[in-house]
Formats: C-alpha cells, structure tokens, sequence
C-alpha cells in the first residue's frame, strides 16, 4: 500500500471512530430524555386517568373529589376534562376493584388508530403520591408495542396507566438512519477530499522519488531539488 492510500486509510478510519463515538453518545443522550418525558407523562396521567375511568363508571371516588385530576383544556369540572389530549396516542387506562376485578379499561386515541393492550404482570409497584416514582415497563399481548406503566391507589381501586413507547422508537429509529446517511456522507466527502489534498500535498515526496530512482538508475548528473 502506498504511503498516500495509507495516509487516506489512516484518516478515514479515525474520522469513522469519532463519528460513531459521536452517534452514540447523541442516540443515548436522546434515548434518555425520551424515556424521561415519557416517566414525566405517565405521572402526569395519574389524576386524569383516574378521574375518566371513574367517571366511565358513572362516580367520582371520594378520593379523587379531595383531589380532582388537573383539566388540561380548562372547564369547570371534571366532566368536561379531556385527560391525555397532551399525551401520546394509544395511552392505556385500567381501573381495577379491590379485589382485582376490572371496573373499566379503556385505551385513549385521537386518530383513530387501535394499539394492542399491555400485557400488565401479576404483581407490580403501587405509585404513591409524594414518594419515589415506581415505574416499569410492559409489552403488548402480541409483542408490537412496548410500554412504560405505573399503578396508583384510588380510593379502595387501583388505576393503571401505560403510555405507548412507539413514539420514542419511532424517533430514535430516524434518529439511527439520519446519523448513518450523515455519517457515510461525511466518510465519502472525507476520501474524496482527502486524497486530493493528500496528493497535492505529497507531491515534493514524489519528485525525489522520481529523481531518488534515475540516480540510482545510473542517472549521476541528477540532484534532488530543494523543497519545504
């Protein structure tokens, strides 16, 4: 290989490691905070998921009069609350009797798109206000979609809520191909540019190289001009 391919080589192979460390590090960091405003969102379901299943039923728990959900779009009570209208698309709700029955299940979606329930385990974490968030993830009954849920008491009830993490995939899948479209665009430009400054700039060493080879030839009249 000669000196200029190994020069060329030699960039793009470090050009290659710094782009991808750089691809990482913004697919993590993204992930992150896509995960933590979906947390954020899920919490901010508690009282108006709460409040529509309950009043599905046609009551409103008497620990939820104390405490009525926020109303996202304004109004003057409950009934008029339109609970996930800043949430995604798809966000599960399930209003569950002390017992364990299901009271309500109902699953919240504006465009008129279905979304397959979460498969929601025996046992998991009861959400208390004020305390640690517990969270934790679910996946549908027929393995498509992925979730993050939180259960919380109502009253003697437990409501559960699960939003759809089919955005955040969504966005870090493009996020995935953009940064391979940019990054083979780059590594193309980097070889085209740099082997023609990698030539311009080696063309001194090829000159004694020519002049290096006649004198060795036999050619003792050449002399290697000067150069930077």
């Amino acid at each position: 290989m000669s000196l200029r391919a190994r020069l060329l080589a030699g960039m793009v192979a470090l050009v290659a490691v710094g782009l991808a460390i750089a691809a990482v590090a913004t697919y993590e960091e993204q992930s992150s905070f896509l995960h933590t405003r979906v947390n954020q969102q899920v919490l901010s379901a508690v009282g108006p998921i709460s409040g529509a299943l309950a009043l599905d039923r046609g009551r409103f728990p008497a620990a939820l009069r104390k405490r009525r959900p926020p109303i996202p779009f304004g109004g003057r009570g409950p009934t008029r609350t339109r609970p996930l209208a800043v949430l995604p698309p798809g966000t599960f709700g399930e209003l569950l009797g002390p017992g364990g029955q299901v009271l309500r299940r109902r699953t919240f979606s504006y465009d008129g798109s279905s979304a397959p329930n979460p498969a929601l385990p025996a046992h998991y974490p009861i959400y208390r206000p004020g305390r640690q968030a517990q969270l934790f993830d679910v996946g549908s009954r027929d393995g498509t979609a992925r979730y993050i849920a939180a259960a919380f008491r109502v009253g003697r009830d437990t409501a559960i809520v699960a939003v759809p993490l089919r955005e955040v995939d969504q966005t870090l899948q493009r996020l995935v191909v953009v940064e391979a479209l940019v990054g083979e665009g780059v590594i193309l430009a980097l070889i085209a540019l740099g082997w023609l400054v990698i030539r311009v700039g080696l063309r001194p060493l090829e000159r004694i190289g020519r002049v290096a080879s006649e004198i060795a030839g036999g050619d003792l009249s050449r002399r290697v001009s000067p150069a930077d």
